[in-house]
Formats: structure tokens, sequence, C-alpha cells
């Protein structure tokens, strides 16, 4: 197994040229790192020294809590194993807000760290966090994760763009708040049509020539892997357009 420097995790970070002051989506899947010098908490003290003094840094924290017929305890519930160790540890840390959606839940660091504050029932589209989040024209730096597998704001540009095989569903359980009080709560989620996706699947990586040609994309071998960095609103602004054109845009037959 490789073993990464923190030297190398620095040089990869900078090589993106992300404004200090921006707001940061880290998505993460660190095995493609290797063994990192100084273990997890190293990267974290990297990302937060980069960009959380003087800007957000903001990393997913799903549970999928009320899909899984379990309360989201917004100090307690723990990250779902798909969303890796980096989150997990990063929304512990001291200084770290984490919001209250149940399903979809973010965690942030830095000087607007309530911008991921729930404001509405919807997961994605309108009033969503999401929403919030691609309004201040931020970063997705992606650490070891392909288009396809975990860069969630590809559902909230597709509510945007209401894709036909996607469609709103009310799922209903109970959320536990930071004083420790338990209530009864819902959410809306942007949920597959699982008829439709019986014969077909999300291809995210067909329209990433794209991206990367339009230089919306900036993406990096790296280790057993890749890093890349998305400019959100020019992602938003793309890919809702050709979604309208082409609903299946980034669908393959099974």
């Amino acid at each position: 197994m490789i073993t990464t420097s923190k030297k190398k995790i620095h040089s990869l970070i900078d090589s993106f040229k992300i404004e200090k002051n921006s707001y940061v989506i880290v998505h993460s899947s660190l095995f493609f790192l290797g063994k990192i010098e100084g273990g997890i908490n190293s990267l974290l003290d990297i990302l937060i020294s980069k960009f959380g003094k003087t800007g957000t840094i903001i990393m997913p924290t799903f549970t999928f809590s009320f899909r899984r017929k379990m309360d989201y305890n917004v100090n307690k519930s723990r990250c779902h194993p798909l969303i890796g160790m980096l989150p997990e540890q990063f929304r512990k840390k001291r200084g770290v807000y984490r919001n209250l959606e149940p399903l979809f839940s973010f965690a942030s660091y830095g000087v607007d760290k309530k911008v991921i504050k729930r404001n509405s029932n919807n997961s994605f589209g309108k009033g969503s966090v999401f929403d919030n989040v691609f309004k201040k024209k931020g970063i997705i730096l992606s650490l070891g994760v392909e288009l396809s597998h975990g860069i969630t704001e590809f559902l909230h540009i597709e509510k945007m763009a209401n894709v036909p095989f996607r469609y709103d569903k009310k799922i209903s359980g109970f959320t536990i708040d930071y004083k420790n009080k338990k209530k009864k709560d819902y959410v809306y989620h942007f949920v597959k049509n699982e008829k439709f996706f019986k014969k077909h699947k999300s291809n995210r990586e067909k329209i990433l020539s794209k991206l990367i040609e339009k230089k919306i994309c900036d993406r990096k071998k790296f280790g057993y892997g890749a890093a890349f960095k998305l400019n959100m609103e020019d992602l938003y602004d793309y890919t809702v357009k050709e979604l309208r054109k082409n609903p299946y845009l980034m669908i393959d037959k099974i």
C-alpha cells in the first residue's frame, strides 16, 4: 500500500487553486490515498487550515435515518458507512456545526457554517440545504469519489431539472435536536422510480469529458484513483440546461 505524505496532500489541494474564502464541499473515499501520514486527523487539519479560517468547509454526514426507520439524533447519529471515515471524524470536531436534515445531513466549519441550516422539508430542490449552498457558488472538492458514486449534488440538479425518472416521496420519523428534544418530523426525498431503474442505471461519468472540456471540472489522477474540483455555479448552469434538453443524459440501459 502506498503512503501519502502531508506534503503531497497539501500540493494536491493547492494544485486546484481554490480561493481561501470559498465554500468547499468535500466528498471523500480515502482508499485512493493509501496510508495517510498522520492519519485522518492530519487530513482534516490540512483542510481546515486551508478553508476553515476565511472560508467555509462542508462535508456530507448522511445517515439516511428515516429511510432506515431510525431516529435522527443530530448530536449522536453516526454517518452511514458509505459516507466514509473523514466526515465521521469531522462532525465530532470542536466548532463544527451539523444540521437537522434526517436523511442528508451536512456538517460545516468556518465563517459561514450556518449556511447549511435546514429551513425546509425538502431534501433536494428549492429551499433545501443543497439549494442554499449552490447559491453561494461554492466548490465541490472530491477526494477519491467519482461522479456516479457519491456526488449527491447531482440529485439536486436532477430535481431542479424535473427529470421524469424520479419523484418526491414523503418520509417520516423522529428527529432529536441539539437539546435532546424529540419530535415528529418528515422530509421529501427525490427518489428513484424503481420500475424505470429495473432496466436503467445512472451514469454521470458520461458527461465528465464535457465538464473537463468546458473547464467546469479539473480532474487529477492521484494515488489509487483521482481527485477533482467542480465549480458549482457552472456545473448547475450547464447540467440543468442539458437535462432540460435531454432528461436521460446521464442514464444508461442495463
